[in-house]
C-alpha cells in the first residue's frame, strides 16, 4: 500500500533514533529530542507550485519539529503528514550525526 500526498502536504516516515543516557547509578534515562527526522515518502502536487525554490525529493531525510503535522500508522511505520513550511532542513546522507538514522533508512 502506498500513500500519495495531496495539495501542499508531504508524507514522511518518522525515523527518530532511540537514545538514552546512563546515570552514575546505572539507570537508563530516555532522551527526548525536540526535533524529528523522517524520510520523504510522497510529495503533494502544490508543494512546488506554491514555492518553486523547494528542493524536496522522495527519499530525502528531513528535519522537522516533533509537534509538526499529523501522525498516522501504516504497515507498522509511524508516519506524518506535514506542510513544507514545517520542514526545517534536508540532511545529506554523508552528514548524518546519528548512526541510528543511517540504519533505519529503507532503500
Amino acid at each position: 500500500m502506498e500513500v500519495q500526498a495531496v495539495k501542499d502536504k508531504i508524507i514522511v516516515m518518522v525515523l527518530n533514533p532511540k537514545s538514552e543516557t546512563k546515570t552514575k547509578g546505572g539507570l537508563f534515562l530516555p532522551e527526548s529530542h525536540p526535533q524529528g527526522y523522517g524520510k520523504i515518502l510522497s510529495i503533494g502536487e502544490e508543494v512546488f507550485s506554491k514555492n518553486e525554490n523547494n528542493k524536496f525529493e522522495k527519499g530525502q531525510v528531513i528535519l522537522f519539529a516533533k509537534q509538526a503535522g499529523m501522525d498516522f500508522v501504516i504497515k507498522d511505520m509511524i508516519c506524518k503528514v506535514v506542510k513544507d513550511e514545517e520542514i526545517y532542513g534536508i540532511l545529506d546522507e554523508e552528514d548524518y550525526q546519528i548512526e541510528d538514522i543511517k540504519n533505519l533508512i529503507l532503500t
